[in-house]
């Protein structure tokens, strides 16, 4: 009796040693960017960035458990126009034609689940733009260098399924060359910080 008394407590001993250990990764806005580009179906297309204002990764074990972002549309920019060109093109964005960011100043991802690759994670999320949320799935590269992490790829989403029917070829007849597509690509590049105060259950 004293012997299985002794291996139920050497167990218990052992699994607290053992205890899930998660480490939480927060973005460093200064070092991260993520670049849209917009196209049209003749082939023209225009581009530039945006900044993620939050976000966190966590992991366990070298699995991600959790992980979300937040995008300020505030900070659209356009890097393929200059002066008044690029001024229109990103006030005619931030209106109601397309991502309406007086009502709707952000954009937000929320991990669903993670699955290990050779080079990082297949992802599926839950992306939320002028409040209406789709699942999305996107690859993530991930590069761990001691307390530093770096995750990049890109993301593409359909805009119609978020409301953003503007100039789209899906919804409107005759626009010819001047139909823009539906699919938006953001290329991200996200560099976070080991936090000290990372979970332990």
């Amino acid at each position: 009796m004293k012997k299985i008394a002794f291996i139920i407590v050497l167990a218990i001993g052992f699994s607290s040693f053992t205890s899930v250990h998660t480490d939480n990764f927060k973005i460093d806005t200064q070092k991260s960017n993520v670049k849209w580009v917009g196209s049209k179906i003749s082939g023209a297309s225009h581009e530039g960035n945006i900044s993620i204002t939050e976000g966190i990764i966590s992991i366990n074990n070298g699995k991600m458990v959790d992980a979300e972002f937040i995008v300020d549309l505030n900070t659209i920019t356009c890097t393929d126009l200059k002066g008044e060109k690029a001024a229109y093109l990103v006030d005619h964005l931030k209106n109601e034609d397309f991502f309406d960011v007086p009502n709707h100043p952000q954009a937000r991802l929320k991990l669903i689940k993670a699955s290990k690759t050779e080079t990082g994670y297949s992802i599926s999320a839950a992306l939320t733009i002028k409040d209406k949320t789709q699942p999305v799935v996107f690859d993530v590269e991930w590069t761990l260098r001691g307390t530093a992490a770096l995750a990049s790829g890109k993301l593409i989403f359909d805009r119609t399924k978020f409301d953003i029917t503007y100039g789209s070829g899906s919804f409107f007849e005759d626009l010819a060359d001047r139909a823009i597509n539906d699919e938006v690509s953001l290329e991200f590049r996200v560099m976070l910080n080991l936090e000290d105060n990372g979970k332990h259950n």
